[in-house]
């Protein structure tokens, strides 16, 4: 099944613990011009809940959140 988003910028986060990913993310995203797709995975189980706090206080858009094979795969784009 092929997935129709696209990113313009891929983070891998899996093997980090909560608060690495955000951090990274947080880093990643401030370097993205407004419009562009982040395109993140991650293993840590607190990953889902966090990445959600993280696009609702920084109004940034959460398109999607999935997960495959104990892989958190996010894609978050920038407002």
């Amino acid at each position: 099944m092929s997935n129709p988003l696209k990113a313009d910028v891929e983070l891998n986060c899996e093997g980090l613990n909560c608060p690495t990913p955000i951090i990274k993310l947080k880093k990643a995203v401030a370097d993205m011009l407004k419009g562009q797709v982040i395109r993140m995975t991650a293993t840590d189980p607190g990953c889902p809940i966090d990445v959600r706090a993280y696009t609702k206080t920084t109004g940034n858009e959460l398109l999607q959140s999935t997960e495959e094979n104990k892989i958190h795969i996010f894609y978050i784009k920038k407002v």
